[in-house]
């Protein structure tokens, strides 16, 4: 299921907007024109990161579902540059746990639902980009969707056992 996690990890990429926040320890310039002051609060916004082709290559602006797979990409990815669930010594804790969730779900879906949008096509909706706290974006507006059991899946009942 390596190729599932990757498309996870790029999904959360171009999704998650969230901002890293930071005290200021001491005054500092930057490039010589922006001086930082000291106890000031600096917020670095992740889709900045998520999106620096320095860091991603050319196609930064694609949804590749395999760029996360260690034997496709031909960029490497710096380790400072998936900010997802925060970084250094603020990396969340709760990741491992909360990626788990997301993918059992989607696996449990995949395996016994028919997902298909209800207009015939799918779209990838604006982003709502008013909240800067807020890690993963909501959409401005709902994509209706109908779910059906799979044919042959129709019965039987399903359980996550921990």
């Amino acid at each position: 299921m390596p190729i599932l996690v990757s498309a996870m990890q790029e999904a959360t990429r171009h999704q998650s907007f969230g901002a890293g926040t930071r005290m200021v320890m001491e005054d500092i310039l930057l490039d010589d024109r922006y001086l930082l002051k000291k106890d000031s609060f600096l917020m670095m916004p992740n889709n900045v990161m998520h999106f620096d082709a320095s860091a991603w290559g050319p196609s930064v602006n694609n949804f590749d579902a395999e760029r996360f797979l260690k034997s496709y990409s031909s960029v490497k990815i710096h380790s400072g540059a998936f900010r997802t669930f925060g970084g250094g010594a603020n990396l969340c804790p709760g990741r491992f746990f909360a990626m788990t969730e997301i993918f059992s779900l989607l696996v449990m879906l995949a395996l016994r639902y028919e997902v298909s949008p209800v207009s015939g096509r799918w779209i990838t909706p604006e982003l709502g980009m008013a909240n800067m706290s807020s890690i993963v974006t909501p959409p401005k507006s709902s994509i209706a969707v109908t779910i059906s059991p799979r044919k042959g899946w129709e019965t039987g009942t399903w359980a996550f056992v921990i």
